[in-house]
Protein backbone atom coordinates (compact mmCIF):
# COMPACT_ATOMS: atom_id res chain seq x y z
CA UNK A 1 0.00 0.00 0.00
CA UNK A 2 2.07 3.13 -1.42
CA UNK A 3 0.13 5.85 0.14
CA UNK A 4 0.91 4.28 3.29
CA UNK A 5 4.47 2.94 2.81
CA UNK A 6 5.64 5.99 1.03
CA UNK A 7 5.89 9.43 3.13
CA UNK A 8 6.13 11.10 0.27
CA UNK A 9 3.40 10.18 -1.21
CA UNK A 10 1.10 10.36 1.95
CA UNK A 11 2.15 13.83 2.48
CA UNK A 12 1.18 14.96 -0.95
CA UNK A 13 -2.36 13.34 -0.66
CA UNK A 14 -3.06 14.61 2.74
CA UNK A 15 -2.33 18.23 1.40
CA UNK A 16 -4.22 17.51 -1.97
CA UNK A 17 -7.25 16.70 0.17
CA UNK A 18 -7.10 20.06 2.12
CA UNK A 19 -6.39 22.02 -1.15
CA UNK A 20 -9.62 20.01 -2.47
CA UNK A 21 -11.35 21.11 0.86
CA UNK A 22 -10.80 24.57 2.03
CA UNK A 23 -8.97 25.84 -1.45
CA UNK A 24 -6.39 28.02 0.95
CA UNK A 25 -4.85 31.11 -0.45
CA UNK A 26 -1.77 30.65 1.76
CA UNK A 27 0.84 27.78 2.56
CA UNK A 28 0.50 28.95 5.72
CA UNK A 29 -3.18 27.31 6.16
CA UNK A 30 -2.18 23.77 4.95
CA UNK A 31 0.81 23.52 7.16
CA UNK A 32 -1.10 24.65 10.35
CA UNK A 33 -3.59 21.64 9.46
CA UNK A 34 -1.46 18.71 9.02
CA UNK A 35 1.39 20.17 11.24
CA UNK A 36 4.17 20.26 8.68
CA UNK A 37 6.61 23.35 7.96
CA UNK A 38 5.91 25.83 5.76
CA UNK A 39 8.86 24.57 3.68
CA UNK A 40 7.68 21.22 3.19
CA UNK A 41 4.45 22.35 1.94
CA UNK A 42 6.62 24.53 -0.27
CA UNK A 43 8.57 21.56 -1.63
CA UNK A 44 5.36 19.36 -2.35
CA UNK A 45 3.19 22.12 -3.70
CA UNK A 46 6.11 22.82 -6.32
CA UNK A 47 6.24 18.94 -7.57
CA UNK A 48 2.17 18.76 -7.66
CA UNK A 49 2.41 21.91 -9.93
CA UNK A 50 5.23 19.98 -11.71
CA UNK A 51 2.76 17.09 -12.14
CA UNK A 52 -0.71 19.33 -13.33
CA UNK A 53 -2.56 18.26 -9.94
CA UNK A 54 -2.48 21.30 -8.25
CA UNK A 55 -3.26 25.19 -10.13
CA UNK A 56 -3.02 28.30 -8.30
CA UNK A 57 -6.32 30.22 -9.62
CA UNK A 58 -6.99 33.73 -8.46
CA UNK A 59 -4.48 33.93 -5.33
CA UNK A 60 -5.79 30.00 -4.36
CA UNK A 61 -4.15 26.54 -4.74
CA UNK A 62 -6.98 24.87 -6.16
CA UNK A 63 -6.98 20.80 -7.58
CA UNK A 64 -7.11 20.17 -11.29
CA UNK A 65 -9.69 17.59 -12.45
CA UNK A 66 -6.34 14.84 -12.16
CA UNK A 67 -5.40 15.70 -8.47
CA UNK A 68 -8.88 15.62 -7.73
CA UNK A 69 -8.66 11.33 -9.79
CA UNK A 70 -5.14 11.23 -7.71
CA UNK A 71 -6.82 11.80 -4.41
CA UNK A 72 -9.60 9.42 -5.38
CA UNK A 73 -7.45 7.21 -6.81
CA UNK A 74 -5.02 6.89 -3.40
CA UNK A 75 -8.27 7.15 -1.06
CA UNK A 76 -10.04 3.59 -2.44
CA UNK A 77 -6.58 2.46 -2.34
CA UNK A 78 -6.45 2.85 1.16
CA UNK A 79 -10.22 1.86 1.30
CA UNK A 80 -9.35 -1.41 -0.15
CA UNK A 81 -6.70 -2.08 1.94
CA UNK A 82 -7.82 -1.37 5.31
CA UNK A 83 -11.53 -3.66 4.62
CA UNK A 84 -9.09 -6.21 3.76
CA UNK A 85 -7.27 -5.89 6.65
CA UNK A 86 -10.13 -5.97 9.12
CA UNK A 87 -11.84 -8.36 7.69
CA UNK A 88 -8.45 -10.40 7.81
CA UNK A 89 -7.73 -9.34 11.53
CA UNK A 90 -11.32 -9.97 12.65
CA UNK A 91 -11.62 -6.45 13.88
CA UNK A 92 -15.69 -5.74 14.56
CA UNK A 93 -17.81 -2.78 15.52
CA UNK A 94 -20.81 -4.34 16.88
CA UNK A 95 -21.52 -7.79 17.83
CA UNK A 96 -23.86 -9.88 19.40
CA UNK A 97 -23.83 -11.96 22.70
CA UNK A 98 -25.61 -13.86 24.48
CA UNK A 99 -26.79 -12.39 28.14
CA UNK A 100 -25.99 -14.24 30.65
CA UNK A 101 -27.86 -12.54 33.51
CA UNK A 102 -30.37 -9.46 33.22
CA UNK A 103 -28.44 -6.67 31.42
CA UNK A 104 -29.94 -3.24 31.07
CA UNK A 105 -29.03 -0.78 27.98
CA UNK A 106 -25.86 1.24 28.78
CA UNK A 107 -24.97 -1.23 31.08
CA UNK A 108 -21.06 -2.14 30.41
CA UNK A 109 -20.37 -5.94 30.10
CA UNK A 110 -17.41 -8.21 30.11
CA UNK A 111 -17.06 -10.71 27.15
CA UNK A 112 -16.40 -14.30 26.96
CA UNK A 113 -16.28 -17.49 24.63
CA UNK A 114 -18.45 -20.35 26.17
CA UNK A 115 -19.82 -23.48 24.49
CA UNK A 116 -18.55 -21.63 20.92
CA UNK A 117 -20.66 -18.92 21.70
CA UNK A 118 -20.37 -14.98 22.57
CA UNK A 119 -21.82 -14.75 25.73
CA UNK A 120 -21.60 -11.10 28.01
CA UNK A 121 -21.78 -10.72 31.89
CA UNK A 122 -22.07 -7.32 34.13
CA UNK A 123 -19.81 -8.46 36.96
CA UNK A 124 -17.77 -11.53 35.91
CA UNK A 125 -14.29 -9.83 35.29
CA UNK A 126 -12.75 -10.18 31.19
CA UNK A 127 -10.14 -8.19 29.50
CA UNK A 128 -12.55 -7.74 26.63
CA UNK A 129 -15.25 -5.26 27.42
CA UNK A 130 -18.18 -3.47 25.77
CA UNK A 131 -21.68 -1.27 26.14
CA UNK A 132 -24.96 -2.85 26.05
CA UNK A 133 -26.93 -1.21 23.34
CA UNK A 134 -30.77 -2.58 24.63
CA UNK A 135 -32.12 -4.15 27.84
CA UNK A 136 -31.88 -8.09 27.87
CA UNK A 137 -33.11 -10.88 29.94
CA UNK A 138 -31.01 -14.10 30.73
CA UNK A 139 -30.46 -15.93 27.52
CA UNK A 140 -31.76 -13.79 25.31
CA UNK A 141 -29.63 -12.23 22.58
CA UNK A 142 -27.76 -8.79 23.26
CA UNK A 143 -26.22 -6.32 20.70
CA UNK A 144 -22.89 -5.33 21.98
CA UNK A 145 -20.79 -1.57 21.07
CA UNK A 146 -17.80 0.23 22.10
CA UNK A 147 -15.95 -2.91 21.99
CA UNK A 148 -12.52 -2.52 24.09
CA UNK A 149 -9.81 -5.69 24.44
CA UNK A 150 -9.66 -9.20 23.35
CA UNK A 151 -11.31 -11.79 23.87
CA UNK A 152 -9.20 -14.41 25.90
CA UNK A 153 -10.12 -17.14 23.83
CA UNK A 154 -8.62 -20.54 23.39
CA UNK A 155 -8.97 -22.58 20.27
CA UNK A 156 -10.34 -26.27 20.52
CA UNK A 157 -8.59 -29.47 19.63
CA UNK A 158 -8.60 -31.11 16.09
CA UNK A 159 -8.19 -34.70 15.95
CA UNK A 160 -8.40 -35.66 11.91
CA UNK A 161 -9.26 -39.61 12.08
CA UNK A 162 -8.26 -40.96 8.48
CA UNK A 163 -9.59 -44.37 7.43
CA UNK A 164 -7.62 -46.46 5.07
CA UNK A 165 -10.13 -49.49 4.59
CA UNK A 166 -9.98 -51.31 1.05
CA UNK A 167 -12.77 -50.49 -1.21
CA UNK A 168 -14.18 -54.19 -0.94
CA UNK A 169 -13.76 -54.31 2.63
CA UNK A 170 -15.26 -50.62 3.74
CA UNK A 171 -16.23 -50.00 6.87
CA UNK A 172 -15.87 -53.79 7.87
CA UNK A 173 -12.22 -53.11 7.78
CA UNK A 174 -11.86 -50.50 10.79
CA UNK A 175 -11.34 -50.97 14.06
CA UNK A 176 -14.19 -50.22 15.82
CA UNK A 177 -13.20 -50.05 19.34
CA UNK A 178 -10.18 -48.22 18.33
CA UNK A 179 -12.89 -45.41 17.16
CA UNK A 180 -14.52 -45.40 20.55
CA UNK A 181 -11.18 -44.80 22.09
CA UNK A 182 -10.21 -42.09 19.83
CA UNK A 183 -13.09 -40.26 21.05
CA UNK A 184 -12.86 -40.98 24.21
CA UNK A 185 -9.60 -40.28 24.71
CA UNK A 186 -9.83 -36.85 22.80
CA UNK A 187 -12.95 -35.46 24.56
CA UNK A 188 -14.30 -34.71 21.42
CA UNK A 189 -17.30 -32.43 21.72
CA UNK A 190 -18.30 -32.68 18.06
CA UNK A 191 -17.92 -35.05 15.63
CA UNK A 192 -18.00 -34.42 12.21
CA UNK A 193 -17.95 -37.36 9.15
CA UNK A 194 -17.17 -36.53 5.58
CA UNK A 195 -17.16 -39.70 4.10
CA UNK A 196 -19.84 -42.86 3.92
CA UNK A 197 -17.23 -45.31 5.16
CA UNK A 198 -16.81 -43.53 8.09
CA UNK A 199 -20.63 -42.63 8.99
CA UNK A 200 -21.79 -46.22 8.59
CA UNK A 201 -18.95 -47.06 11.47
CA UNK A 202 -20.18 -44.11 14.12
CA UNK A 203 -23.62 -45.11 13.10
CA UNK A 204 -22.97 -48.49 13.96
CA UNK A 205 -21.07 -47.79 17.14
CA UNK A 206 -24.14 -45.74 18.32
CA UNK A 207 -22.56 -42.33 17.92
CA UNK A 208 -24.29 -39.08 18.07
CA UNK A 209 -23.05 -37.09 14.73
CA UNK A 210 -23.28 -33.78 14.63
CA UNK A 211 -21.72 -32.09 11.55
CA UNK A 212 -22.31 -33.98 8.23
CA UNK A 213 -22.76 -31.42 5.40
CA UNK A 214 -19.49 -29.02 4.75
CA UNK A 215 -17.34 -30.73 7.23
CA UNK A 216 -14.34 -29.03 6.50
CA UNK A 217 -15.69 -25.76 7.11
CA UNK A 218 -17.96 -26.70 9.98
CA UNK A 219 -15.23 -28.37 11.84
CA UNK A 220 -13.03 -25.84 11.32
CA UNK A 221 -15.52 -23.08 12.50
CA UNK A 222 -16.52 -25.10 15.70
CA UNK A 223 -12.29 -25.33 16.50
CA UNK A 224 -12.19 -21.40 16.38
CA UNK A 225 -14.95 -21.29 18.57
CA UNK A 226 -12.99 -23.48 21.18
CA UNK A 227 -14.82 -26.48 20.38
CA UNK A 228 -12.53 -29.52 20.36
CA UNK A 229 -14.10 -31.73 17.33
CA UNK A 230 -13.06 -35.32 15.39
CA UNK A 231 -12.82 -35.46 11.94
CA UNK A 232 -13.75 -38.24 10.67
CA UNK A 233 -13.29 -39.35 6.32
CA UNK A 234 -10.60 -40.29 3.97
CA UNK A 235 -7.35 -39.60 3.07
CA UNK A 236 -8.79 -37.12 0.65
CA UNK A 237 -11.24 -35.57 3.10
CA UNK A 238 -7.95 -34.73 5.70
CA UNK A 239 -5.46 -33.42 3.47
CA UNK A 240 -8.69 -31.20 2.14
CA UNK A 241 -9.01 -29.93 6.33
CA UNK A 242 -5.44 -29.82 6.90
CA UNK A 243 -5.26 -27.60 3.73
CA UNK A 244 -7.72 -25.37 5.38
CA UNK A 245 -5.62 -25.23 8.69
CA UNK A 246 -2.99 -24.39 7.55
CA UNK A 247 -3.94 -21.74 5.73
CA UNK A 248 -5.95 -20.24 8.96
CA UNK A 249 -2.16 -21.15 10.80
CA UNK A 250 -0.41 -18.92 8.68
CA UNK A 251 -2.49 -15.98 8.53
CA UNK A 252 -3.81 -16.15 12.00
CA UNK A 253 -2.50 -15.11 15.09
CA UNK A 254 -4.13 -18.06 16.64
CA UNK A 255 -2.77 -21.67 15.69
CA UNK A 256 -4.77 -24.58 15.57
CA UNK A 257 -3.28 -27.67 17.20
CA UNK A 258 -4.16 -30.75 15.33
CA UNK A 259 -3.19 -34.61 15.79
CA UNK A 260 -3.66 -37.32 12.86
CA UNK A 261 -4.74 -40.71 13.66
CA UNK A 262 -5.09 -43.74 10.53
CA UNK A 263 -7.88 -46.36 11.16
Amino acid sequence: MNVLREKSTLTKTLILIQIIKNKPSKLSHIANALGITIQAVSHYIKKLMEENLVAYVNERYVATNEGVEYVQSKLLGLKRFVDEEIENLNVINVCTAIAKEKIKKGDRVNLFMEDGYLVAYKNKPSPSKGTALRDAHPNEDLPVTGLQGIIKHKLGKLTVVVNRCSKEGGSRDIDKKKVKSIINRNCCKKIAVADVVSLCVLRDLDIDIDIEFAPVEAALDAVRRGISVCFFGNREDGDKLLSVVTKFNRQSQYRIEYEIVEI
